[in-house]
């Protein structure tokens, strides 16, 4: 649920620039879009180390691609052959399509849509006179994301699980510190970029290993809003206010109930398909509607675009994950639990789920805090 309204606030935060109306809003001096995406990079910091800590190698590299890379193919697909020559029927002008366009279009994108030369944006012309000549500006944090799974790989299979945290905060500060000078003299975009993103996937991360120690209550969660507030506006948006806003998102995950909000999981296939339908409402409405009106017919359709995408293409592949044994190797970061750990359904933690957290929301769990063990009354 968390990032699904985290997806929505993308596309909200997209609908402005798209529409050729201005630039983002923003909240605390900071893109809406932004925000959202550090938390989506939080969150998945949070989840990915939890898989990572579950599976082996291989299991954990599979489940990654199964998750990642059908849905980003299927919309990259879908753009280049059917609608960007849709978008000439709806608004065809002088615009024009062909297919080489299209081909490199899916080609050039390959590298899960990342901001490089290139990568080609439009399909032949499809998208002349629009304010952003662009079918899927949303996807350029995609590489990053992968980057991170990467990452997390490699410093759990070579660091020794009581040296983790430590190295994640080192690798959070260094991070943290790029992001942060980036906004006062110039570096590279990407380097900039990595900074901020993986900078919030550690963050994520770090909390999920001391989830224990992580304040839960309401009072901190408010304390968190404030100093997350006052970050931002003070000029730290990337280093503190990312801290402070894990605490305010951890706090709910732990109190809503994500296991019974749905059938499926849409938060990427909103956030994958968003910006390809602003786009073609664009074409075929242009700023006729207003902006709210504008907004509701957008979210429709992507979410009927993100529930397909779910029903189609994201849980059949999720579904070639093979059934893993619950005496299967773990991973060289995970620690050893006895039997007696692993069986009792009372543990502060329960065991992972065969299908992590990112699957159909029917099968996932939150973020769960853990419990004090309960005692046994003789």
């Amino acid at each position: 649920m968390l990032r699904l309204a985290m997806a929505a606030a993308v596309v909200y935060s997209h609908a402005d620039p798209l529409r050729g109306l201005g630039r983002e809003p923003t909240l605390f001096g900071t893109n809406i879009g932004t925000w959202a995406v550090i938390g989506f990079f939080v969150v998945s910091g949070a989840l990915i180390t939890r898989s990572r800590l579950s599976r082996t190698t291989w299991e954990y590299g599979r489940d990654r691609v199964l998750r990642i890379f059908p849905a980003f193919l299927w919309v990259t697909v879908l753009i280049a052959f059917v609608a960007s020559p849709l978008s000439l029927l709806l608004n065809g002008g002088d615009r024009a399509w062909s297919w080489p366009s299209a081909i490199t279009y899916v080609v050039t994108n390959l590298p899960l849509g990342g901001g490089f030369e290139f990568r080609q944006d439009s399909v032949g012309t499809t998208l002349a006179g629009l304010p952003i000549e662009v079918w899927n500006g949303a996807t350029w944090t995609l590489i990053y994301e992968a980057l991170c799974y990467v990452a997390i790989a490699v410093v759990t299979a070579v660091v020794p699980r009581r040296l983790l945290v430590g190295t994640l905060c080192l690798a959070w500060l260094a991070m943290a510190s790029v992001a942060q000078v980036g906004m006062w003299i110039t570096l590279p975009k990407m380097a900039t970029d990595l900074g901020t993103m993986g900078g919030a996937f550690c963050v994520g991360a770090i909390f999920w290993l001391e989830r224990d120690r992580v304040p839960a209550g309401g009072s901190a969660a408010t304390i968190a809003g404030i100093v997350f507030a006052s970050a931002a506006l003070l000029g730290f948006p990337f280093s503190v206010a990312p801290v402070a806003l894990a605490i305010v998102i951890f706090y709910l995950s732990w109190r809503i109930p994500v296991d019974q909000i749905g059938a499926h999981d849409l938060s990427y296939g909103v956030y994958v398909w968003g910006w390809p339908v602003q786009q073609l409402v664009m074409l075929t409405l242009g700023t006729s509607l207003w902006p709210a009106a504008d907004l509701a017919v957008v979210l429709a359709a992507t979410t009927l675009l993100a529930w397909a995408s779910a029903v189609v293409v994201e849980e059949p592949a999720l579904r070639l994950k093979q059934p893993r044994s619950r005496g299967s190797a773990r991973s060289p970061g995970a620690t050893s639990q006895s039997p007696s750990q692993r069986q009792d359904p009372k543990r502060a933690v329960p065991p992972p789920p065969d299908d992590d957290v990112e699957e159909p929301a029917r099968q996932r769990r939150p973020l769960q805090r853990p419990q004090p063990p309960q005692r046994k009354v003789d």
